[in-house]
């Protein structure tokens, strides 16, 4: 494998990453409307569960994006936000 497909493997990943962070984004800012629910928070999440997922089993990962968009958006609950995680995996699986 030449450097340049690496290269181009690689920003692949990171496109996908930041596209699915906003997805997530915008099913958590459905889930909420009228509330604020930024961009980076969601994806600094986002890539804290991906990396976790990595590494332990059982969907842990998600666990942990729960709890930290739980304290990043105001008067959230964690059933909401395991619904959201719930529909992002119906996508997913279409």
């Amino acid at each position: 494998m030449g450097w340049t497909a690496l290269g181009l493997a690689v920003a692949c990943h990171i496109a996908r990453l930041l596209l699915r962070a906003r997805a997530w984004q915008n099913i958590v800012r459905a889930a909420y409307p009228g509330k604020r629910v930024r961009y980076l928070s969601a994806l600094g999440a986002y890539t804290a569960g991906v990396g976790v997922n990595s590494i332990l089993p059982a969907r842990a990962g998600d666990v942990l994006r729960a709890y930290l968009i739980k304290h990043r958006v105001q008067d959230s609950t964690y059933p909401t936000i395991a619904a959201t995680l719930i529909v992002e995996t119906l996508f997913d699986s279409v």
